[in-house]
Formats: C-alpha cells, structure tokens, sequence
C-alpha cells in the first residue's frame, strides 16, 4: 500500500488533495511514513462507513503528516464521532513504526541536561539504526 492508493481508493475524503496549495496542505498529499500507512487506510474506512450510514456528511482532510513523532490530522471539517477516530489513529501511531509498522513500546531522545524528553520520531529499534 502507498500514498496513491489510499488517496485513490477513499478520493471523496481526499478532494482537497487536488487543490492549489493556495487552498490547503492536502495537496502536499500524507506526509508521514509509510509504516502509518495502514493506520490512516483504517482510519479512512471508519470514516467512510459514518459517511454510508449517514451519521456525518461530507468529510475532508486539510492534511496529514508527523511532526515531531506524533500523527497530525486537520480535517476541512469538524464532526465529534471524526474526532474519536483521529484520536485513535494518533495514539496507534505514538506506538508504531513510521516504516515499517512495527509496534513499539517508547522511543524518545533526552536534551543535554537530561530534564526532559522529546520525541522526534517513532521507530522500532530494526529501524532506527
């Protein structure tokens, strides 16, 4: 699975991926690795089924990448029982692989006086060398 597939099958929740960037971050298409990749696909199709049984209408993603090792997702639109399942989909993300899907248990790196932690990216320890 890549980019475009997913793009291509759920294209109504990716409209805006084919507008100017004038108009939305879409466009820069899912910036994050593609061990996410089933994460977000899993997401699209719960997401999808709210929009079949009618409990949401029309449903956009503005965009979807990582930063600082966490999945962020901005939809164009704003619906609570989306809200639910992007959360989900974050917290799956925090402890999988960016490449390779892999779980992992904690991945983090300290600063210089060992105060605090920040979490630049996810990966299993196969990954990460």
């Amino acid at each position: 699975m890549n980019e475009k597939d997913i793009i291509s099958k759920h294209y109504l929740l990716f409209s805006r991926y084919y507008l100017s960037p004038k108009f939305t971050h879409m466009c820069y298409g899912i910036q994050t690795g593609k061990g996410w990749y089933p994460i977000i696909d899993d997401l699209c199709n719960k997401i999808q089924k709210l929009i079949d049984d009618r409990r949401i209408d029309k449903f956009q993603f503005e965009s979807i990448k990582e930063k600082y090792g966490t999945l962020r997702i901005q939809s164009h639109t704003y619906f609570k029982e989306t809200d639910a399942l992007i959360q989900l989909a974050k917290t799956k993300a925090s402890i999988t692989c960016e490449n390779c899907s892999k779980h992992v248990i904690y991945n983090a790196m300290s600063d210089e006086n060992n105060t605090e932690f920040k979490v630049y990216n996810v990966l299993c320890d196969d990954c990460k060398w």
